[in-house]
């Protein structure tokens, strides 16, 4: 705090000293000047008494004069002290005005400039003098000016705002800033003291990160999509087979309420679910009959190459493990790992009840396709045994109530 700003002791010392030396020696001088002129029967009675008593008379007058001394000293250094503290208090305030590199702007509800601070004027390229003579709401985007006005107005009852408006620099270039405005009392005088904040870099910033962001994410569906279409093209029975659970999967994890990152998690791993089928031979992917145990395996093995394909590649989600879960069921049944309840992820419960009623609502090779109400009893039928009960009830809303289609 600048008010309990102390000057150093030298000061203080120095100042005390100063003040007793010419205290005590006034002092004396005006004792002397008493006696000398005209007091003479005090000055032959302080004479005539014995040397003896005469020396302690005298001490006792030094003594008396100097603690008057010192009290007046006291009195007079702690003035000086103030007097100090009154002269620092602007020099440090200018200074620390000067050193924030945000704007400090002090100005009446009208918007007359007080007082701001060199950031404030110079970045918006007026001088000191020049920035005085504007208004706060001169250096404002008309477009903004009834916002700010409408901002501003709102401090009496809420004491302090924050919000976000563009400033207009002398030479008309337009910069976005973020204002904390607050009342500041002086004198019985509301007045706005307004903290301003240049956020056009950053603005630009996070507008080209998100460009960017775009960029990549365009990028990487691109891929996901190039690495869907590889199963499919050697898998014609099962083409769209991926995109069509995608699109249930994400549409279940959506009337469930699920956070957008983790619908977009779904959105990779339901496109890449069986990735893992481009290791297992075209023959027995399009293969009429039924499949042997042997031929049965290699289909399941799917999910562990899928697994392989995938965990190397850096997602913003456990896309691997969504893949290689797809399989499991609540009862420990399913493959590769039988996995049971919360073991397996929501995310991969989510694909697989999407998985089994496409599956069963598409054309097979060794089966026509059947009706989607019996895919959908399917579900129903098991549900909290292999399916998970949320999952199934939000894909059954869908179908029934949702108008959902593939």
């Amino acid at each position: 705090m600048i008010d309990n700003f102390k000057p150093g002791l030298w000061f203080t010392i120095s100042q005390a000293l100063k003040f007793f030396v010419i205290i005590f020696c006034s002092l004396i001088l005006v004792l002397t000047v008493i006696l000398i002129l005209g007091y003479t029967d005090l000055t032959n009675s302080f004479l005539s008494v014995p040397t003896a008593i005469l020396i302690n008379k005298i001490i006792l007058t030094i003594g008396i004069l100097a603690v008057v001394s010192i009290m007046c000293s006291w009195y007079l250094t702690n003035a000086a002290i103030k007097q100090k503290r009154q002269e620092i208090q602007p020099k440090i305030l200018n200074k620390l005005l000067e050193t924030i590199s945000d704007f400090v702007i002090l100005h009446s509800a009208e918007g007359i400039i007080l007082l701001s601070n060199q950031a404030a004027y110079k970045t918006l390229g007026y001088s000191k003098e020049e920035f005085s003579k504007t208004n706060i709401y001169t250096n404002v985007d008309k477009d903004y000016v009834n916002y700010v006005g409408k901002e501003l107005r709102q401090l009496l009852e809420k004491r302090e705002v924050e919000y976000e408006s563009t400033y207009i620099k002398k030479n008309k270039d337009h910069i976005s800033v973020n204002v904390k405005s607050r009342i500041l009392e002086l004198n019985g005088n509301n007045l706005i003291l307004s903290l301003v904040r240049d956020i056009t870099e950053s603005n630009r910033t996070n507008e080209e990160l998100g460009q960017s962001a775009a960029k990549l994410r365009r990028a990487m569906e691109g891929t996901v999509n190039a690495i869907a279409l590889t199963t499919e093209v050697r898998d014609p029975y099962t083409a769209g087979h991926q995109e069509r659970v995608t699109k249930l999967a994400v549409a279940i994890a959506t009337e469930m309420g699920l956070a957008e990152s983790q619908i977009e998690g779904i959105r990779i791993a339901g496109n890449l679910h069986d990735i893992g089928k481009i290791y297992v031979p075209a023959e027995i992917l399009s293969k009429p009959g039924k499949l042997k145990k042997n031929e049965f395996n290699l289909v399941k093995d799917h999910v562990e190459v899928g697994y392989d394909l995938l965990k190397s590649i850096e997602f913003p989600w456990p896309v691997a493990n969504m893949v290689i879960q797809h399989h499991e069921r609540l009862d420990g049944s399913g493959y590769p790992h039988g996995l049971k309840g919360d073991d397996i992820m929501l995310e991969s419960a989510i694909i697989a009840v999407s998985d089994v009623v496409e599956s069963m609502a598409s054309h097979r090779p060794y089966r026509p396709a059947y009706d989607i109400n019996k895919a959908l009893l399917e579900i129903l039928q098991k549900k909290g045994d292999l399916y998970h009960p949320e999952v199934v009830d939000a894909c059954l809303k869908l179908f029934n109530e949702g108008g959902f289609a593939f």
